[in-house]
């Protein structure tokens, strides 16, 4: 894939020109997505992520919903 791009930064503009492999634009395509996802482009996979997330967290014992942490019934606080 030939890509030729022009990035404008208040320090200057930054040039790229050239081919890149199949490997490589499969790696810049799942980049750009992940950047996009991350985000919130996609609000159907944001909140899919975020729902995720939230799964992960109270499995380890970490309440968001209260800004602080819970703990496991079999895990003793440490006072």
């Amino acid at each position: 894939m030939k890509i030729e791009s022009v990035v404008r930064l208040p320090e200057g503009a930054v040039k790229f020109s050239g081919e890149l492999s199949e490997q490589e634009t499969n790696l810049v395509v799942e980049l750009g997505l992940n950047y996009l996802i991350r985000a919130g482009a996609f609000p159907a996979i944001t909140m899919a992520l975020q729902e995720a997330q939230k799964g992960e967290e109270a499995e380890i014992g970490y309440a968001d919903d209260t800004l602080g942490y819970t703990f496991p019934d079999d895990m003793e606080k440490n006072d």
